[in-house]
């Protein structure tokens, strides 16, 4: 096992396979965290390992209409921490993901198209 101390500046060490350019692991930096440790077993199986703290963390989400809607209208208050996890949940598991939606949300919508049809 190898030790490495973490900057305290950066909260992200990548670790990459220098000849693939594949990531190989993300870690993220708790508050106590001063030491990242790496296994062996890992650096035996990609010899050509880099470690880099200068990456941006960035997201690109490709989901469909329906399920934008149901985000829109949910009370979820963090789309990647707290709804995302939870529809891929919901849909691996086949429930359903109309009680995502909040009701109050609902009621707000429906009055917004209401008042869009008076015009």
């Amino acid at each position: 096992m190898f030790i490495i101390y973490w900057k305290s500046s950066l909260n992200m060490v990548i670790t990459v396979d220098q000849s693939t350019n594949a990531i190989i692991s993300i870690r993220i930096k708790a508050n106590s965290d001063k030491y990242l440790l790496l296994k062996q077993n890992i650096l035996a199986k990609y010899p050509r390992t880099i470690i880099r703290q200068d990456l941006v963390d960035a997201h690109l989400y490709l989901i469909k209409k329906s399920c934008l809607d149901i985000a829109i209208r949910s009370n979820s208050s963090s789309f990647r921490k707290k709804f995302l996890p939870e529809i891929i949940q919901r849909i691996a598991t086949g429930q359903s993901l109309e009680d995502l939606i909040s009701t109050s949300a609902n009621v707000t919508m429906m009055m917004r198209q209401k008042d869009l049809f008076l015009f």
